[in-house]
């Protein structure tokens, strides 16, 4: 039987080297962007079967459109935002009012580098002609503001403010004295909460 010379173990050495390198090049581990926080998965309400509306959705950052999507009525929109910063999402249309979603990822706790997830359903925005009929100094707020709930430890939607903008909004219509049936903006309607971070997975289901 022959002996293994020293120069076929080295070579053998490289060889599996080679070999192991290859493998691993060729599995890559993806690791997820820590800069990121906030995982947006929204659904523009059909109001009418038929309807095949498309509208211009757009992620803004500070003052800046940092994405653009265009969403057919009924289809869905996602966005994955980065922390400490103020978002607007605006969804468009010519002769409509445009719809604002107010989204701030500034927070501190625990789960710092967990990527959340929200995901709603919100109403299409209206016409310009159906806008006469509600209050004008409030159309251009944002239907509906989103921030950390340092309670629930998880994003959800600020409802003191969708209930005093949905009364203001209403006005016109039902008077000062209006009492919304709820106090979640009805322009939006949270589907599911969760949190995940590696293969931990929180979901918080809305009652």
């Amino acid at each position: 039987m022959r002996s293994i010379t020293p120069y076929t173990k080295i070579t053998l050495l490289v060889a599996a080297l080679c070999i192991s390198t290859i493998m691993r090049s060729g599995n890559p581990k993806s690791k997820r962007d820590t800069s990121l926080c906030l995982e947006v998965i929204g659904q523009l309400d059909r109001t009418e079967k038929k309807s095949d509306r498309v509208f211009t959705v757009v992620l803004i950052c500070g003052n800046s459109a940092v994405d653009s999507l265009q969403v057919t009525e009924g289809k869905t929109f996602k966005f994955f935002l980065k922390k400490n910063a103020w978002y607007s999402i605006n969804i468009k249309k010519d002769d409509y009012i445009p719809k604002l979603i107010s989204i701030n990822t500034n927070y501190d706790n625990v789960y710092r580098d967990y990527l959340y997830r929200l995901s709603f359903i919100i109403d299409c925005p209206i016409t310009k002609e159906e806008s006469k009929y509600l209050c004008s100094e409030t159309i251009d707020f944002p239907t509906a503001m989103i921030e950390f709930d340092k309670t629930a430890e998880i994003f959800d939607y600020v409802g003191e403010y969708g209930y005093n903008i949905k009364k203001k909004l209403l006005e016109p219509i039902a008077g000062s004295d209006m009492e919304p049936r709820c106090k979640q903006p009805e322009a939006l309607t949270v589907l599911d909460k969760e949190i995940v971070a590696s293969d931990k997975y929180i979901l918080a289901q809305v009652k």
